[in-house]
């Protein structure tokens, strides 16, 4: 079983409040360095290969996580690091419409396998969902992002 959410950051008592981005009805609380700050859980087979206490900028992580999908479903190596956390995030096929997805974070690495249908699918579905909520709230669109997410790239020559 795969899940994937996204997690915004609000401040509360020392510490922080992570909503669930579905939950959200106004404008994500912002660090004194602007970024919104957020995070991306990802859940495989009960592992949390990412979780909501990594906290970071949440558009870049959607961008970049964006990326990686892009990069996984075209070949390329498809391996990030987040950008303000010491969070590595990596995809390798291993044959049978599997995946690998490992993140060393502090030291730790975690893996988890999963269907590749299935998690890129998970993915896709949360990083809609945190599009939607952001275009309503911010009047930002994010095509570029969608565009990677979905596999229909244009601009890639085949």
């Amino acid at each position: 079983m795969i899940s994937a959410e996204s997690f915004l950051a609000a401040p509360g008592g020392g510490t922080y409040l992570y909503i669930e981005i579905e939950q959200n009805d106004e404008l994500p609380f912002k660090s004194h360095a602007q970024d919104r700050l957020g995070s991306i859980e990802l859940i495989i087979n009960g592992i949390a290969v990412l979780d909501r206490h990594m906290l970071d900028d949440i558009d870049t992580l959607w961008a970049h996580v964006a990326i990686l999908i892009d990069d996984y479903r075209n070949g390329r190596k498809a391996s990030m690091v987040f950008p303000s956390e010491q969070l590595e995030v990596s995809f390798t096929p291993i044959g049978r419409g599997q995946v690998v997805v490992a993140s060393v974070y502090g030291g730790d690495r975690l893996a988890a396998a999963a269907d590749e249908h299935e998690l890129l699918s998970a993915i896709q579905s949360a990083g809609y969902t945190y599009f939607d909520k952001m275009e309503t709230l911010t009047q930002r669109f994010y095509a570029k992002e969608r565009t990677l997410l979905s596999g229909h790239n244009p601009h890639l020559s085949t």
